[in-house]
């Protein structure tokens, strides 16, 4: 029985979170109900509210996945609550759903803590501007890091950029066991040669040699060229974590044939994983959300796609693996923007054996994504900043 003037409002169960981080949280911390008011599942674990952690974790992902323009009245929009009156990412929506409990939950969710809980994740920037969704924004380090290397040499900032990364060492710190198996691929074969099962057939079977040993590993420093992580002239090992994502990751054209190679390290390596952090680590305060912020920008910066035009945009991240390799990793972890799995970058290729049988496969189709982009108008030029490189001829 609730004591007089408890909050009545109901807890939130693990079954009515749609998000994998918010539920698990849930399920770990959270106590065993009855019955859930909003998605009536019986005997699961729920937690209130108004719980400090569970509130400032809620918030977090608020954070990574909204703009303050799409709840802020301030900005003309509806308040929080509106963003889970819908489907959302955070919470199984329902529309039968008890609407004032329902309510009642979104308010202590997105509460602000008071003391004794001095530490919070704001939600509304005040007078300071915007807050961006999380997942679309760029950490201010890594915009100051890509304007400096504009105008001055790398090694010029190195100590910035090594003192950034130090501040999120223990979020990032992996390892790759010894005897750890990863893909490789590389357009093109060694030889082919044509089998002709029928002498009266005039349409030959190819057969292909793939490149093996040597030739699938890394190449040697003077025929480096310069990639993502490595300057020309130094040598590293791509790899991924599964053949289709080392496929995917070389570009390559349909109809093309690509060789995919097993790779295996002799010795356990130390990594900068930038896929393993999770925001419920660094949800315990504004402070720590800009850490999440750096990592999840840093890991962006190395999937993102160049076109070659744009290769000087590299600068960046062959500066940030430099500093990790000088802060003795042994290699970088980062998500495929092409596939699902995840790319594996090794500073030091003599650590890694080709392993098995290499194969040929060809490439039969690619699929395009594409979407619209603003467009400025004639009318609109005089309001907008142009990127240095990007102005145009008149304004």
């Amino acid at each position: 029985m609730k004591k007089k003037g408890e909050d009545k409002t109901s807890p939130l169960c693990e079954e009515c979170c749609l998000h994998k981080e918010l539920r698990e949280f849930v399920h770990a911390r959270g106590r065993r109900i009855a019955r859930c008011v909003f998605c009536k599942s019986r005997k699961v674990r729920a937690l209130p509210g108004r719980n400090p952690s569970l509130n400032r974790l809620f918030k977090s992902l608020v954070r990574f996945y909204f703009s303050e323009l799409e709840y802020s009245d301030r900005w003309g929009a509806s308040g929080l609550e509106s963003l889970f009156y819908k489907p959302n990412p955070l919470l199984k929506w329902r529309g039968d759903i008890d609407v004032l409990q329902y309510e009642g939950l979104i308010l202590e969710l997105t509460d602000t803590m008071h003391a004794p809980h001095a530490k919070d994740v704001s939600l509304f920037s005040g007078e300071e501007g915007i807050m961006g969704a999380l997942r679309d924004e760029v950490a201010p380090e890594l915009l100051r890091w890509s304007g400096q290397l504009r105008q001055q040499n790398y090694f010029s900032i190195e100590r910035d950029v090594r003192d950034a990364l130090l501040s999120v060492q223990p979020l990032i710190t992996s390892q790759i066991p010894s005897g750890t198996r990863l893909a490789r691929a590389r357009i093109g074969y060694q030889s082919r040669a044509a089998f002709v099962a029928d002498p009266n057939s005039v349409m030959p079977i190819l057969h292909y040699r793939p490149f093996t040993g040597g030739a699938m590993a890394a190449p040697p420093p003077y025929k480096a060229t310069a990639g993502r992580a490595n300057r020309a002239g130094t040598s590293y090992l791509y790899l991924a974590t599964d053949d289709h994502t080392a496929i995917a990751e070389v570009r390559p054209h349909p109809n093309q044939v690509i060789s995919v190679g097993t790779f295996v390290n002799q010795e356990m390596i130390r990594l900068a994983d930038f896929e393993r952090v999770t925001i419920t680590e660094c949800s315990s305060s504004d402070d720590e959300l800009d850490k999440f912020r750096l990592i999840h920008s840093i890991a962006r910066a190395f999937a993102e796609p160049l076109p070659p035009e744009q290769r000087w945009r590299y600068a960046l991240t062959q500066l940030l693996a430099d500093t990790l390799r000088r802060m003795k990793y042994g290699g970088i972890r980062f998500g495929s923007s092409v596939a699902a799995g995840a790319n594996i970058t090794a500073f030091d290729p003599t650590l890694w054996k080709s392993a098995g049988k290499t194969r040929v496969v060809v490439v039969k189709e690619l699929r395009y994504c594409f979407e619209a982009l603003p467009v400025v108008s004639d009318s609109d030029r005089h309001k907008f900043d142009y990127l240095h490189e990007e102005l145009p001829e008149k304004i």
